[in-house]
């Protein structure tokens, strides 16, 4: 494999344990915002799709819609800024939400 394979490997290894330990650790209803300066897939949307596999606690949340004076954007709740057409470095957003926990009592639940 070439080492640039084997760049985006590592660097790969180390975004999802990454982003894995950022959704264990923000509270119910807290927001992730995962951002990397990468327009590729490896690094980017693969890695948010990898972390999420098997964790019904997150939801994803429209990252465009914090950015509507920001055209060209692409498809999906993610954002992917683009050097020749947003002037700027390739910037990914994805904003992930961790839901509340199914198993907690809301305090309506509660009787008093």
């Amino acid at each position: 494999m070439a080492a640039c394979g084997r760049e985006f490997q590592r660097w790969g290894a180390l975004q999802r344990r990454l982003l894995a330990s950022a959704l264990d650790a923000v509270r119910a209803g807290g927001v992730v915002a995962y951002v990397t300066c990468s327009p590729h897939l490896a690094e980017t949307g693969v890695v948010v799709a990898d972390v999420l596999k098997g964790r019904d606690d997150i939801e994803t949340l429209d990252a465009r819609a914090y950015l509507p004076e920001v055209g060209g954007l692409g498809v999906g709740s993610y954002v992917q800024l683009l050097p020749h057409r947003h002037n700027t470095h390739a910037i990914f957003l994805a904003l992930l939400q961790k839901g509340f926990w199914r198993g907690a009592l809301a305090l309506t639940d509660v009787c008093l």
